[in-house]
């Protein structure tokens, strides 16, 4: 496992805990539209900070991409919530599509990662708040980093003319397709795995796989070591806090420090991110007391291992048909 310790930025995670701290008040004063506003802010966020656009209008289109295809991931992944077949169809030809973006490089595979991330998680949010809610959370959170993406530009950089990005070439069919449709039944298969056997999130399975899974076989095993040991580490951690610390002040305290933790650490290493993230969910968890918090803990890290590997076996076969092609 490899940190680029050169990497971690605490100015960028500091400025992220601010804008976590503005959201948590609003969240308090105004509704759970600004949970789902949050999330999708962070999507956009990491559209940015992972994909590294090579110039400031990949970066603006990129956004503008998450915004308007997002509007339409929610209201399809809504209609095609309440059908099984549907849902896993729907899910696993939206995730084709978005991974199809892999053909123009690195920064539009961001994009589409964070699209069928988004397609995934919209029906929890719309199914319990609102289809309505959803749809403005997601303007409200893709449309303000949208914002600032314009606004930065003509606010600090208009003095000075734009660089030219980088163009890489475009990856071939041949490569991206192959990949896209391993992706695609992996989601698949987990979403309906998930949808069976799963009472408390039925879409855990399908997320630890989207979390794991890249092009590249040796990345993907990787990353399922990265993440088995940074959700284990984590629910750990917020089981216990919300077991010993069961406040909505303590509750609050995790979510801003691993915002902090999350954003300065995410271009070091995944693993602190996916820690944060498992340490947030869990922190509920031992709240509510140890008999049922355990469950809750246990199916997920149950589902976790089941996605993680349903995802490194997918690119595994994708890889030895490759080398087979090859010979």
């Amino acid at each position: 496992m490899t940190f680029h310790w050169e990497k971690l930025d605490l100015r960028l995670g500091l400025s992220y805990t601010i804008i976590a701290v503005v959201f948590l008040i609003l969240y308090g004063s105004t509704g759970p539209v600004w949970m789902v506003a949050g999330i999708s802010a962070l999507l956009a966020w990491v559209i940015v900070l992972l994909g590294e656009p090579a110039s400031w209008r990949a970066e603006i289109a990129g956004l503008a991409l998450f915004l308007g295809f997002g509007i339409a991931a929610s209201l399809v992944a809504h209609m095609l919530a309440a059908y099984e077949i549907p849902r896993v169809l729907g899910l696993g030809l939206f995730t084709f599509g978005a991974i199809l973006l892999l053909r123009f490089g690195a920064y539009w595979y961001i994009v589409g990662w964070c699209l069928t991330f988004w397609y995934l998680l919209t029906p929890l949010f719309s199914l319990s708040l609102g289809l309505g809610e959803t749809l403005e959370g997601h303007v409200i959170g893709a449309g303000g980093l949208l914002l600032y993406g314009l606004g930065k530009r003509f606010w600090h950089e208009a003095a000075s003319p734009e660089a030219p990005g980088e163009g890489a070439g475009l990856i071939p069919f041949a490569q991206v397709i192959p990949y896209a449709t391993t992706v695609a039944i992996v989601m698949a298969i987990s979403v309906f795995i998930g949808g069976r056997t799963l009472e408390s999130d039925p879409t855990i399975i399908a997320a630890a796989a989207l979390n794991v899974i890249s092009p590249s076989s040796d990345q993907t095993w990787e990353a399922v070591l990265l993440r088995a040991i940074s959700v284990g580490v984590g629910v750990l951690i917020g089981f216990g806090l919300g077991l010993w610390f069961p406040t909505a002040v303590a509750e609050q305290a995790v979510f801003v420090t691993c915002s902090f933790i999350t954003v300065a650490t995410i271009r070091l290493s995944f693993g602190p991110a996916v820690g944060c993230f498992a340490a947030i969910t869990a922190f509920p968890w031992g709240s509510q007391g140890y008999e049922i918090g355990n469950a809750i803990a246990n199916e997920k890290l149950l589902a976790e291992f089941v996605g993680i590997m349903i995802a490194g076996i997918g690119i595994t076969i994708l890889a030895r048909l490759a080398r087979g092609r090859l010979r």
